[in-house]
């Protein structure tokens, strides 16, 4: 390595946590709002804390390693045949790889390490602002897609695959988070629904046979249309 990309990768660092107790700002903003929601419940989230670290790393890996993906893609795209890969392909693999491997571990110790199923709050927030992370990032890319199509001079081979190999893989990013949003905000109204309290998450499937109308973690009200099963204690 030169002495002068040593000194760039060194500024680089030095800027970058410079930059992070701007970052804390609204990241504490984020757990105290959290924190707040979880001190009006009857049963506090006890695991509160570990699982906004857990989903942080996750969240920044998962988008570090988009972007690098996306760095592998237009570099690829936009460049002449030549031997061997571009400094900044072989930067942007590096950079997915990292961020992909970093996001699997947390992931896993996210899915078996904590109690987000019963507890899903904090993935519900960070699953909304990686996606409005990768709406943002669709909608740029969308305005470059479209610069790329009216440019009188358009090259074909460069700045229109580019710009639509960039606009499609934060579709794809965007999409996804959509659809887990969805999955993660399904009020179950009735029996046979995904079994979760519509107010904390917590798996109510055990509870309903009890004859219990209350959910024991957070005291949320069954909805109306829940009705014990015939015999059961509905004092509980």
């Amino acid at each position: 390595m030169y002495y002068s990309d040593f000194y760039e990768y060194l500024s680089l660092t030095v800027i970058l946590l410079a930059a992070l107790p701007w970052a804390a700002i609204p990241l504490a903003g984020l757990y105290a709002l959290l924190h707040w929601r979880n001190s009006r419940l009857a049963r506090r989230d006890t695991q509160l804390g570990l699982k906004f670290a857990f989903h942080l790393v996750f969240s920044v890996a998962l988008v570090l390693g988009t972007i690098g993906a996306n760095i592998v893609v237009m570099d690829l795209l936009g460049s002449s045949v030549s031997y061997g890969l571009p400094e900044t392909s072989r930067f942007g693999i590096a950079m997915a790889a990292a961020g992909f491997i970093v996001a699997a571990a947390s992931y896993w110790l996210i899915s078996s390490h904590s109690n987000d199923q019963k507890w899903p709050a904090t993935r519900r927030m960070f699953t909304g602002i990686r996606f409005v992370i990768g709406s943002g990032a669709v909608f740029i890319s969308f305005i470059l897609f479209i610069l790329a199509i009216l440019d009188e001079f358009i090259d074909l081979d460069d700045d229109f695959r580019v710009s639509g190999a960039t606009l499609l893989i934060w579709l794809a990013f965007t999409a996804l988070h959509a659809l887990m949003l969805m999955r993660d905000t399904r009020r179950p109204d009735l029996p046979g629904g995904d079994g979760l309290c519509a107010s904390c998450g917590y798996d109510l499937r055990a509870t309903l046979a009890t004859g219990a109308r209350r959910c024991p973690e957070c005291g949320e009200p069954f909805p109306a249309g829940i009705v014990p099963p015939a015999g059961a204690d509905a004092t509980a």
